[in-house]
């Protein structure tokens, strides 16, 4: 199975299959960007937000969804 086929979830729906993935003992990823706003000065807008660090939860800001589940 190549990468482009492994992005496809189509092809993995039916299968029992897990793709594990791998993170640094300390993982920090970026925020999406702002929205663009005009700026005087000019300029090269942001290309990230700020930065979303798992291990300091004043970092993650508000979810977007919320999953519960009742047991």
């Amino acid at each position: 199975m190549t990468v482009a086929n492994a992005e496809e979830p189509s092809l993995l729906a039916d299968l029992p299959v897990q793709l594990p993935g791998r993170l640094r003992s300390d993982p920090v990823m970026r925020c999406p960007a702002p929205p663009r706003t005009y700026d005087p000065k000019g300029g090269q807008p942001p290309e990230h937000g700020g930065e979303f660090v798992f291990g300091q939860p004043d970092t993650w800001g508000e979810p977007d969804v919320r999953t519960v589940t009742e047991t």
